[in-house]
């Protein structure tokens, strides 16, 4: 059976679908440390390890931004089509240049800096996966693919034992990385 789902997944209601889990998912995901690993400003992807209390292993959580490029200014001269003449009178075009350079995402630009610069990334569409099993043996994958916010759709089957009803949206893993970074 399919569920039909209008669930748009971004930074900001990514807790919301924790909240609507399973207890597990909210209350586990406070034993769990995410850590930024990578960072790459060209393509919006963030990359973490988490490890939880009480286990030994490390997952990783992978978030890409679908509007990236629609949201954030690159500083790469082969997007800049052509600069205001200075010898302009109208200096119009020169505050909306030097505005814009405010917001330059750079190759050495960090996460936080990003976040600070485009604080609305936290309401655009995203895709995420984490590769622990949870993520996929209770729902979180399977529902995400539905809603078209898996990164690696892969025609996962619903679960019939551990999420029949289709509670599951996120692993507690990623409900930790919005927590800790959003």
């Amino acid at each position: 059976m399919h569920l039909e789902h209008s669930i748009c997944i971004t930074a900001a209601t990514a807790l919301d679908l924790s909240m609507n889990a399973p207890y597990w998912v909210e209350d586990r995901s406070a034993l769990c440390t995410p850590q930024l690993i990578h960072f790459d400003p060209t393509y919006g992807t963030l990359q973490f390890n988490t490890n939880c209390s009480g286990s030994n292993n490390t997952w990783i959580q992978t978030i890409t931004f679908n509007d990236w490029w629609s949201i954030v200014t690159l500083e790469n001269p082969d997007q800049i089509e052509s600069l205001p003449d200075m010898g302009t009178e109208d200096n119009t075009e020169l505050d909306e240049v030097s505005e814009e350079a405010d917001r330059l995402v750079t190759m050495s630009s960090t996460w936080e800096e990003v976040l600070g610069l485009y604080p609305e990334l936290v309401n655009a569409d995203i895709q995420v996966h984490c590769n622990c099993p949870a993520y996929r043996y209770w729902g979180s994958w399977y529902q995400l693919e539905q809603d078209n916010t898996s990164i690696y759709p892969e025609g996962i089957a619903q679960p019939t034992t551990n999420d029949p009803q289709g509670n599951n949206n996120i692993c507690k893993h990623l409900a930790a990385v919005f927590r800790a970074y959003f």
